[in-house]
């Protein structure tokens, strides 16, 4: 330290560790001596480089490096074999490969509906504003089980709502006797029209119609219900959910919704 006669830029050699100390701070009794970093190669050839926005270096070999380009490029369009891309171009150029399918939303809790008639949501999303957008196309699935052994037969209808407007429904007449679950499934497209205010929605429902002893389908039904145009603003926010209702309101008629997915194509 000062006292010793060293002063900030001195250097201490230690020949038997053999390392190299330079003085920062002389304060007598608080010195502060930084370690010299040995000569290495490694560290060279990154001070060799020259940095700059979006570039990431890398070795080329035993002390030598230079620079890769990173890149946030959806399309990919540079082709290069070395440069890097983001997180987020990578994700959007997959999207696009697979088709370009989004998925927008995933439910699986179980939704049931017994001894009510009153309209039940399986799901819960809003869909933010411009997702369609004028050529969008939505693809929702929908699945679950059905019981009825009221003495009679009921009716549950399934729709599909964009905002406030159910765009399509579908109805299906449970049979009495149906003790054991059987199940049903949606699938329904709805198509943006040459604008964000204006769709097409179409809809296919499958269901049981008979079991065997060991629970397994035998036997089933579809309905296609046909198509529906509907006027919904899609450039602001708006809920896209799946609801189950029954016409008769028993212990013994259940609906379940079981999980449904929302897609963009």
């Amino acid at each position: 330290d000062s006292g010793d006669g060293y002063a900030v830029g001195s250097v201490w050699i230690d020949v038997t560790a053999d390392k190299v100390y330079q003085c920062v701070d002389a304060t007598e009794g608080a010195a502060v001596w930084k370690v010299f970093q040995p000569e290495d190669a490694e560290l060279s050839a990154l001070a060799g480089l020259t940095s700059a926005a979006n570039k990431i270096p890398r070795f080329t070999g035993s002390g030598s490096a230079d620079l890769l380009d990173f890149k946030d490029e959806d399309d990919m369009a540079s082709d290069s074999a070395t440069a890097v891309p983001s997180q987020q171009s990578v994700k959007a150029y997959v999207a696009a490969a697979a088709g370009g399918v989004n998925v927008l939303a995933r439910e699986n809790t179980i939704t049931t509906v017994t001894n009510s008639t009153t309209e039940t949501d399986c799901n819960s999303y809003t869909m933010p504003g411009g997702t369609l957008g004028t050529t969008g196309v939505l693809a929702i699935r929908a699945f679950g089980t059905f019981l009825n052994n009221r003495g009679g037969n009921t009716v549950v209808t399934f729709r599909i709502y964009l905002g406030a407007t159910a765009v399509i429904a579908a109805s299906y007449t449970i049979p009495d006797g149906v003790t054991a679950e059987r199940s049903w499934m949606l699938d329904a497209l709805i198509s943006s029209v040459d604008s964000a205010s204006v769709q097409e929605a179409r809809m296919y429902v499958l269901v049981t119609t008979a079991t065997s002893d060991a629970g397994t389908a035998t036997a089933s039904i579809g309905m296609l219900a046909g198509s529906n145009n509907a006027t919904v603003n899609t450039g602001s926010n708006a809920a896209v959910k799946v609801t189950v209702q029954l016409n008769n309101a028993d212990l013994t008629a259940t609906v379940k919704c079981n999980g449904v997915v929302i897609e963009k194509l």
